[in-house]
């Protein structure tokens, strides 16, 4: 694969294995009290001016919904 002529300061790839991504985002997402739902999947996603709602497919087919009221950002990335 050429990336010489690619319009960029980084011509070459990096490549990092499946299992070390999942344990450097488990371990950032731990930090922050996120837990880690395996057998789920996201099937919907709605946001609104004060929230986001989400539904999901767990295991065995169950559908549940859940509904964050976390701080947004601006696209600045200032928070508001």
């Amino acid at each position: 694969m050429e990336l010489q002529g690619l319009d960029t300061r980084f011509p070459y790839m990096l490549m990092l294995p499946q299992r070390q991504t999942e344990e450097i985002l488990a371990t950032h997402l731990d930090r922050h009290g996120v837990v880690i739902e395996r057998g789920a999947e996201l099937v919907g996603v709605e946001q609104f001016d004060d929230h986001v709602a989400a539904a999901v497919l767990r295991d065995g087919g169950r559908r549940s919904g859940w509904r964050s009221r976390a701080r947004r950002s601006s696209p600045s990335g200032t928070s508001r």
